[in-house]
This record gives C-alpha cells, structure tokens and sequence, in this order.
C-alpha cells in the first residue's frame, strides 16, 4: 500500500463548502452521568469471511479485529471517564446483529449514542434493512440523539455497503487517486473540534488504510469537516440530524502502524488516535447538551456590489459574502437569469467593464462532488436626464439674490439630488445649499446626482443666466400686513387661521374694507387687496370689488402700496369663506314603521351654501360629518343627485324618537379642512308597524255555562291594524310570554291585557285597558246534547305502537280477567273504567299483566227533549189544534188510543200540529232580530237570513237575562 502525505492547507485551498454551528466545549460538560452506547455487531449481517469483519466495535478475536484500538480507548477511563480528559464514561453495549432486529424509538431511546460501522455484505439485499434505517434516522432527530456512521464504498464484494448515508443524500465513492489522507477543511473547526479538541491537535495528517479509501461523491447538504487531497468530502456533519458521516472505516482501523494511523491500545498518540477521540468527545458534548437537529441553511452565499447604481459607462465591481466554501466560477445573465455564462475567477470578487442595467452577476461555489450558486447581484445604472430650467432668472427687490432651484421646472427624479455648478461638467465642488438659495450675477448649471453613488450624475442642463437688478427702498417695508379678530353682524375673521367669513343671516358679499391693519398702514402707504401674490398692479382689487367680494371660498393677499415708488410690501393670505349655513329639521311628522324603515326628505333642503340651497348643488359640494350620528341606521345620499342629501332610516332601528347632529363643511379647494362650517340638528321618529294606540276592549268578560272559561279575543272591540296581531299578556308591559291560542281561547278569571304586534320591528302598540274575567260556576251536566250515545276507545290513543304486529286490546279489569275483554272498543255504550294494552298478535302475548293505562267513560242521557214539569211520566197529552193539507181532522178510530187516522190528536206535548206533504211552513224572515225587533217578547220566533254567514237559522227569543237573548236552534228537540 502507497502512502501519499497531504498537509491540512492543501484542503484549506479547496474551500470545500462549510455551514456554522456553535459548538461548547466538552470539558464544560456539567456532570459524570455514564452515557449508554449501542454498537451493532456484525452478526449476519456480514456474511463474508472472517477478514472482511470486524468493521465495527464488536470485533475481538482473530480477524474481526480490526478497531480493537478504537474501543479501548473509549472505555479507557482515562480518556472518558470520573476523572477522564472527558468526565463520562462510555458504557458499550453490543446488540442487534440480525438484519431486521432493531427495535424501535422508544426502545432506543435508552441509548445516547449509537455506533454503526460497515458490514460485508454479498447478498441482494443491505445489511440494514430500509425499515431499520427510517427507525434509526427518526431516533437520531431528537435532541441529544448521535448517530456516529462509518460506511463503506459498494466495490468489490462490499454490496449495499453505505444504505445509511444514501438515505441521508450521500454517495460514497471508492478512488484510489486520494488514498491516505484526510484534514482539515479551513473554517469548520468551530463545528466539531476534531483537528484542534480537547484531545488534542493533528499537526499532519491521517490516513486511510485498505482498499475502500472512500468520499462523498454527492450530496450538498452536510458541513463539510474533512477531505482528501482531490478537494472531496470524506467527513461530513450533516446539520439535519446533527450526526457525523465518515466515509471509510479504515480511518480508525488497526490495519497498519504510524502517526498518521490509529495505534494500538487504550492511548491516545497518534494523529489518527486524536481525531477518534475528538469525535467522540463532539459526541458526548451532542448528547449532555441536547443539542437539537437544525434546519438546512444557506451555504452558497451572496454576491453584492458597494458601487450601486453605477455610471453610465463605467465598471462594477461584484464581491461574495456569507459563503462557506471555495468559489469555483462567477456567472453573469442579461436576460433575467434565462441562461448564464460563465467567468473564469475563483476570486472572491470580479470587475466587469461597462454592465448593462438589470444585468446580473453570480458566484458558483462548492467542490467537484457538489456546487451550488450564490444569490445575484443586479445591476442598476444611473442614466437620469438632464435638469429642464428656465433661462433666466432674476433678483425680486427688495432681495438682492435668487434662488437658482426657482430655475428649474422638472420634476427630480426618484433617488437624486438637484446639484448646481458654475460649469457644465460637474468640476470642483457643487454650490452649497445657502449659494444656490442667494446666487449672485452669474452662469449656473444644474445636474441629478445619484443619492447612492454620488459620482453619478446626469447630462448639465441648459445655462441659467442670473442678472441682479438694484433695488430703491419702498415704504411699504418688508412686513406684510396683520389683522386682530373681528366679528361683526354680518362678517368674522379669525387671526390665528387669518380666516374670513359670511355668518349666517348675514350679506350675499363679503366687504374686506371693515378690515383695519394692526399695526396700522407705513407712512405714505394704503392697504391694498390682490387675487395673487406677490402683490401687482394687474393683480389689484379695485376698492368696491374688495368692498363687495362674491364667488366661490378664495384665496385674498392684502399688502401695504407705495404709491411713490411703485412698489408693494409683502402679501398677506386670508381665505375668504363663502357662506355656509345650516337649518334644523324636524320630520317627526313623517313617522318611520320599525322593520320597515324608510326614506325622509333631504337634510339639504333648508341648507344654503354660497346663498344657494344645497339640495339643488351637485353633490359633494360640501362635505358632510355627522357629528353626534349612528351611521349604520341613518344613512344620507352623498351620491346620487336627485336624492342629494335625502336620510334613509334602517328598517332595524327600534320605535322611539331620535334627535342626531351634523355639519355642512366648505371643502373648496383654498379652504381648511374642517375650519369653515354649520352645525344642524335633525328629529325625526321611528313607531311600531302596530300603531301608537291601544286595542280597544271591553273591560269585563265572563264565562257561558256550560263553558267554564271565556275567549279573551270576543272582548276585543277594535279593528286590528293590518300585518299585525292580536296578543294578550297578563301585564300592561308584555313582559314574559304572550298567551298561547289555547290560552286565549280558555281564559281563566284574572286580568289581562291586549296589544297589537308586528313581526316586522318585532314591537308592540302601546296596552289595552284591563280585561277583568271572572268565571261563573256552572252545573254539572245530566246530558248530552251531542246526539251520541257510545265512545270509540281506540280514538283516546294518539301514541305510536311498539311495532307493526301488535294491536290496543281494551278491558274492564287491570289484569285482564276472564270474561271482561271488550268486544267492541269503537262502540262502547257503557259507563266505566276501562284498561288499555298492547297486545302482541304474532308471538301472542301482552306488554303487561296489570295495566295502568286507564280512562274513565261517563255515557249521558240525551239532552234532545224537555218535559213540563206538570206532565205526568207515562201519560199522553194529545195535541188539540192543528191545519192540515192531507184533508184529514178530528177522531177517526172508534178505539179509546188514538191511530194515525186520529189527527191531530195522534201528535202529543205541543201547542199545534202543522203537516204537508208538498208546502212549507214559513215563519217571519229578518235579517236580525237582534236590531230590528226593539220590544221581543219571550217565545218569539223568527227566522235570521243572516246568521251562519248567510244560511240562517230559526231564532227564538228566551228572555233578557244573562246568558238570555235570541238563540239559534241547532239542538235536537221535542217531536
């Protein structure tokens, strides 16, 4: 076997890729607790010969064993241990060395650390199993979990070798190209201190032993901690699982003798010696810390310039920042990251010559096993237009000097400054900022200059010719005019806002003259008022326009004119407000329904803005606040022009009246938001669908016998609204809940009270009076006018049956005795008690042997016929008078008892006998006897066209009593 010696700066040249974890030191580890180490043996799952095995920490006896050393230095208390260079004893334990064994998380979970060397395996199938891999990943997840992972290269007879780093993303390769060393890779000692640990520092190298001699050949997401002489990873932390891959057993192998080996026995000397125990140490740090997995983090970097925007035509220069390995290329794209091309620089930054804009710039980093792109810088170029000024510019006296920025009529672009020179390429240094506001007589020029690259500037403008006139003093002084608060009749004016105003009532005009300069007027000047500043004879109001201004809220400047010398002071701005009025409304007359809502007519209606009526003014002529106002339930149109301030009132809004606040503000373009406005209140109210009056009633009701309740609805005496109903409470409040129907319809003695509801509002009219009913004691019944004489049984269940096989059989006795089954339940003619159950007619058998389910029949004799008190019971009272049409009268028969041929004698108990067989007997027709007969007598009878709703009934007049009256006869009666 060849040894090849590669020092530690050769790798650091390579760059390979790097990623930052903070790591502590262990010797601060905070107790001695043994940490519990499971190594999986070979087992079956190598089942190649004896010099093929021993790849883990289970080897001890001839041939297997190959890492001896590596486990004797880890139990060597010296090393790791009480008193250890690393206060914690390893305990090893060696298990599961039957592909398929290993058990699950929680199983595992008694172990801190879990050791997993290579296995030759010759078999299809790997020497861990997929499932077992997906377990020991899921472990190694949780924090303080380590998985240290040393897998072979598949060659030779090593099949399946790495599953482990596979799945994990990770190909290993065998090259016998880079066979014996491995280093540190610069920068990523703050990650797992193997170089430079608690066990010390490699000064050389160490190497791999055998024929393997692996890396990583792919797999871009792990840090990088060490490589080989070809820039290839052959350690890796993979940040994922926080779990050290290596890739070649032979590391840490007992295979050959020398310092750059793994020794024999529980020291720690050589180079080799130190990494192993440094990756342990790492490990146990891992796990007394409960360091967690973390999630991928950017490697590739960021690629920026310092020089952006640059100037048209000039160079950039593109560094790279935040990366964590060796720059292998730069790229550029003009087309928006579409395509690149490359740029052959490995250095950490370029210049290019002359970029375009939007242009973009890219460093590829990584090694050849795996690369990857920084983010873009892109290019921005600063190419902003010349500055547009004007000409000329001269001095305003009394000011000597100008403003050269009042030259210039562009507008400045986005990221500049307007800068000015005395020539036309920006030499020397730019005028300060109180030169460009007092430039004297000159030629000046004006430029863009970038904000972020301030030697970019654009093309020069035109030449700004300044010319200084002299200037004669004018009396009028540098002081424009001053007002103190006025308020008049008819005008205000406010000082602090120099605000003037109409006031409401007042002229259509606004007179500026009742305005007096304090301080007064400088000698020799009159105040004069202007439509603009500064101050000009053409500007000038004539004395009656100031004194009758009309028009639309304005801007007005009052100076000081010297007349003398021409000249004027400086102006004065007051805002000169058109009138603004607003007028209460009242539309309480206008009531709104609850549930209904509405529509009023315009707020604007009585409002005025500039002596117009606001109604009649375009919408948004004025702009509306409502000061003291619920918006949801009160909206005013803003909108639409023919319904220009109209309120529509929510159908949500409860019945009561309602009283809100608003203001009318001038929102011209020269007035003060808000400043200018009139306030205004407006009532209207809302009522119930039901109405503001109370039902109307009568204040007593009663019981009729046989009745032993009373309708509250038959003392209502009113007309109830339409969509509304008629609901009885026994509160004047309708507090609770209404009475039902039932209850209405069979009122017990109490008072009570009726409302009008509407569902629409959900509301009530105001109470009726009191209803008093009082309950009348009525007699027990004897009979029945009803006309039957049985009750169906059957008809008094209104239940469900248990199922479709079973039937209500009917008894006399609880138990079911024999002999008192009812044979008909539907026609029962008998008084007494009678037992219901439910019989079973397929299984034959009954719900219960002694039912509780009873009602009591009372059967009543037939109320149909009533005798005279006097008549005797069993004797005939033959009727003595009647008319006939049979052509038949008087004793017929020769017997005692009378026949049929006997007429009327043959008909008994009446005062009269009628018969026909082809005409009617018609009595009295009215169409109410209750109204037209003013003095009935009892006994009377007519018949009433207009009861039951048209079809009439015979009516006999008992009397004037209680319960008395005209009586419909609708009951069965005497023959």
């Amino acid at each position: 076997m060849k040894k090849y010696i590669h020092k530690p700066s050769i790798l650091r040249r390579t760059r390979l890729w790097m990623m930052t974890f903070l790591l502590l030191v262990v010797s601060n580890l905070a107790s001695a607790q043994a940490l519990q180490v499971l190594n999986i043996p070979d087992g079956n799952r190598s089942n190649g010969t004896s010099g093929t095995k021993g790849y883990n920490l289970a080897g001890n006896t001839s041939g297997q064993a190959n890492m001896i050393s590596a486990r004797a230095k880890l139990t060597n208390l010296a090393n790791f241990g009480p008193s250890g260079t690393v206060n914690r004893q390893l305990v090893i334990t060696d298990a599961y060395g039957t592909v398929g064994s290993l058990p699950n998380v929680a199983t595992l979970n008694a172990y801190d650390i879990i050791y997993i060397g290579s296995y030759y395996r010759n078999s299809s199938s790997a020497a861990i199993s997929p499932t077992e891999v997906t377990t020991l990943l899921n472990w190694s997840l949780q924090p303080g979990k380590v998985l240290m992972v040393q897998e072979q290269a598949t060659f030779n007879s090593y099949n399946h070798a790495n599953p482990i780093s596979t799945e994990m993303g990770y190909g290993i390769t065998s090259n016998l190209s880079y066979p014996v060393t491995s280093s540190l890779i610069a920068d990523n000692e703050q990650n797992t201190k193997l170089f430079s640990g608690i066990f010390g520092s490699v000064t050389g190298t160490i190497s791999q032993s055998g024929d393997a001699q692996g890396y990583f050949s792919s797999g871009c997401d792990g840090i990088p901690i060490a490589g080989n002489g070809g820039g290839f990873a052959t350690m890796v932390l993979n940040q994922k699982y926080r779990d050290i891959l290596v890739a070649d057993t032979g590391y840490f192998a007992c295979l050959l003798d020398g310092s750059t080996y793994m020794s024999s026995g529980s020291g720690i000397s050589t180079n080799a010696d130190k990494v192993w125990a440094n990756l342990w140490a790492w490990a146990v740090n891992e796990v007394v810390n409960q360091v967690a997995p973390s999630a991928f983090i950017t490697k590739a970097g960021e690629a920026y310039s310092d020089n952006l925007p640059i100037c048209a035509g000039s160079s950039i220069t593109v560094k790279l920042r935040n990366n964590n390995a060796a720059i292998r290329n730069w790229e550029t794209s003009t087309n928006n990251g579409a395509s690149w091309t490359s740029i052959a620089s490995t250095a950490n930054s370029i210049t290019y010559a002359n970029p375009v804009a939007n242009q973009q710039f890219r460093a590829v980093v990584g090694n050849p096993g795996c690369t990857v792109s920084s983010s873009a810088v892109v290019v921005t170029v600063f190419n902003a237009s010349a500055p547009t000024v004007t000409n000329s510019l001269a001095n305003v006296c009394p000011a000597t000097t100008v403003n050269l920025d009042s030259a210039h009529t562009g507008t400045k672009p986005a990221g500049t400054n307007l800068v000015w020179f005395t020539n036309n390429t920006h030499s020397g240094t730019a005028l300060t900022a109180a030169q460009v506001a007092n430039a004297g007589a000159g030629t000046y020029y004006a430029f863009y200059q970038s904000t972020s690259n301030t030697n970019c500037y654009s093309s020069a403008s035109n030449a700004v010719t300044v010319t200084i006139d002299s200037c004669v003093v004018c009396n009028a002084g540098n002081s424009a005019p001053e007002f103190n608060n006025y308020v008049a009749t008819d005008y205000y004016y406010i000082k602090n806002s120099s605000a003037y105003g109409i006031l409401c009532g007042g002229g259509a005009t606004a007179d500026l003259t009742v305005l007096v300069p304090w301080p007064a007027a400088p000698s020799g000047t009159v105040l004069t008022w202007h439509t603009g500043t500064p101050a000009t004879d053409s500007n000038k109001l004539t004395p009656a326009q100031a004194a009758a201004l009309t028009g639309a809220t304005r801007k007005i400047y009052a100076a000081f004119w010297d007349s003398a010398n021409g000249c004027y002071s400086p102006t004065k701005l007051i805002t000169v407000y058109a009138p603004i009025c607003a007028t209460d409304d009242d539309f309480t007359a206008t009531p709104i329904i609850s549930g209904v809502g509405g529509t009023l007519p315009s707020l604007f209606a009585n409002d005025t803005f500039k002596g117009i009526t606001l109604s009649t003014l375009p919408p948004n002529s004025v702009h509306w606040i409502g000061e003291l106002w619920t918006h949801p339930v009160a909206q005013v149109d803003l909108v639409n022009a023919a319904t220009y301030g109209a309120l529509t009132i929510s159908a949500s809004l409860a019945p009561g009246p309602y009283e809100y606040m608003y203001s009318i503000n001038d929102n011209s373009p020269d007035a003060t938001p808000l400043l200018s406005k009139s306030t205004a209140y407006v009532k209207f109210k809302v009522i119930c669908k039901a109405g503001e009056t109370a039902p109307s009633v009568n204040s007593s009701l009663s019981n009729i016998c046989p009745a032993t309740t009373a309708n509250l609805d038959s003392a209502h005496t009113g007309t109830k609204p339409a969509g509304t109903d008629l609901l009885w409470f026994t509160n004047n409040t309708h507090s609770g809940t209404a009475l039902t129907a039932s209850q209405v319809s069979n009122a017990g003695a109490g008072t009570y009270y009726a409302f009008y509801y509407s569902s629409v509002g959900n509301c009530y009219s105001p109470a009726s009076n009191p209803v008093t009913v009082t309950i009348n004691t009525c007699s027990t019944p004897t009979c029945t006018s009803s006309g039957n004489n049985f009750v169906n049984l059957n008809s008094l269940y209104t239940g469900t049956h248990p199922d479709a096989n079973t039937v209500i059989e009917w008894w006399t006795t609880p138990t079911r005795a024999a002999g008192t089954k009812v044979t008909d339940p539907t026609h029962v003619t008998v008084s007494g008690t009678y037992y219901a159950f439910f019989y079973d007619t397929v299984n034959d058998c009954w719900n219960t042997n002694n039912s509780t389910s009873a009602v009591t029949v009372n059967i009543l004799p037939s109320c149909a016929c009533y005798e005279d008190p006097a008549l005797v019971a069993g004797q005939t009272y033959p009727v003595k008078h009647g008319i006939t049409l049979l052509g038949r009268s008087g004793k017929v028969s020769t017997g005692t008892a009378n026949t049929e041929s006997d007429w009327p004698m043959v008909r008994n108990s009446a005062y009269t006998a009628l018969e026909s067989k082809t005409k009617g007997f018609v009595i009295t027709r009215n169409s109410s006897p209750e109204t037209t007969i003013a003095i009935p007598v009892v006994g009377m009878m007519v018949f009433d066209t207009d009861e039951n709703a048209g079809a009439g009934c015979m009516k006999i007049y008992t009397g004037s009593g209680t319960g008395e009256g005209w009586k419909c006869f609708t009951t069965q009666t005497c023959p």
